[in-house]
């Protein structure tokens, strides 16, 4: 039994080794063709095929490039909004030309002007008035006629001469200019020569009525009137309105005036008023006229009752 056992088991492990070789046998022809063509393959192709969602990641990259392009829009409205202003600006400048020489002889009585006369560091005068020339021209109808030019109390200085012996200056304004001339004889001062040059074109209602373009006109003092006469060292005040006779029947209206020439410290001496405003006052005369009658009619009374008083004693 123990040798049968034994053989069966020699028979088992035979068998058992030529199977294992058969199998071996057949499987290894098969190994180098299955791993060469199949699975090196498939497995290398399956790999690749996963990054191709990445590109797509790419293309969203350019997808954000496309906003600059919104960026390049303000620009053009920029340019638009440019030629709006050149188109506000030209319509202004149309509108100023209208108004302007209009308001020139508006003022209904001139307006009073101070004004310092100085050369160099040396005030030599100090004038104060309201200044009229009252113009008279030749109309379109060749009639005489009469038209106010004011001269504006902003009116420039020009020309200052302080001289020794004479003190001029003239007052500049749009529609023309005014020069004065003062001279000193021996103890006073007066005013020697006014000249007035008046520009109609500027003045639209005075070009309307006559075909000159400009005037010339001049005031020279006489010898036995001289005009804002004043004292040496003193200052010339004449509330009174005055009228100067110049050529062609024009006058040099003047008014509220205090000036002095020849100054010397640069102040106003003390104010010496014209023969006008010198001239006795009247309210006082009346006051005084006035106590004196009422006194008289009192006086009156008292007789008349004392009278009538002494007569009803009498009767008794």
């Amino acid at each position: 039994m123990a040798i049968a056992r034994q053989c069966l088991l020699v028979t088992l492990f035979l068998t058992a080794t030529l199977f294992t070789g058969a199998i071996q046998g057949a499987e290894t022809p098969d190994k180098p063709s299955a791993p060469i063509t199949d699975k090196p393959t498939t497995s290398s192709t399956t790999v690749p095929p996963a990054p191709t969602p990445v590109p797509e990641t790419t293309t969203k990259g350019p997808e954000t490039t496309t906003k600059p392009s919104s960026t390049t829009v303000p620009p053009t409205t920029e340019s638009t909004t440019t030629p709006q202003p050149t188109t506000s600006s030209t319509a202004p400048p149309t509108t100023t030309p209208v108004v302007p020489p209009t308001p020139t002889p508006a003022p209904s009585k001139p307006a009073v002007g101070n004004w310092t006369i100085a050369e160099g560091n040396q005030t030599c005068a100090m004038f104060q008035a309201a200044i009229t020339v009252d113009l008279a021209f030749t109309n379109k109808a060749n009639k005489t006629q009469h038209y106010n030019v004011y001269v504006p109390a902003d009116a420039k200085i020009a020309d200052e001469k302080c001289g020794v012996a004479d003190n001029s200056f003239s007052l500049v304004f749009p529609a023309g200019h005014v020069q004065m001339s003062f001279v000193q004889n021996n103890s006073h001062y007066y005013l020697q020569k006014v000249e007035s040059w008046i520009n109609a074109t500027v003045l639209p209602d005075l070009a309307n009525q006559t075909s000159a373009a400009n005037f010339t006109v001049v005031y020279v003092a006489e010898t036995d009137s001289m005009a804002l006469e004043g004292s040496l060292n003193s200052s010339f005040v004449c509330t009174a309105p005055a009228a100067l006779k110049m050529t062609n029947g024009t006058l040099l209206k003047l008014s509220s005036v205090n000036y002095q020439a020849f100054i010397k410290d640069g102040k106003l001496g003390p104010a010496q008023n014209c023969v006008t405003d010198s001239s006795p006052d009247m309210v006082p005369i009346l006051v005084a006229g006035g106590l004196i009658l009422f006194v008289v009619l009192m006086l009156i009374a008292y007789i008349v009752t004392r009278q009538r008083q002494a007569r009803g004693y009498h009767s008794m």
